[in-house]
């Protein structure tokens, strides 16, 4: 049962990671653009 406690754990942990990775992108993508922009100036 330790296991299956554990694995559900991770499951939940990287579901809710890769649900905040989705939600996020868009920021990112905006964040990386603003960074790569602002290291040429």
């Amino acid at each position: 049962m330790s296991n299956l406690g554990e694995f559900t754990i991770y499951f939940y942990a990287i579901f809710t990671i890769f649900i905040d990775f989705l939600k996020f992108t868009p920021l990112v993508k905006c964040n990386g653009l603003y960074l790569s922009i602002s290291r040429n100036i």
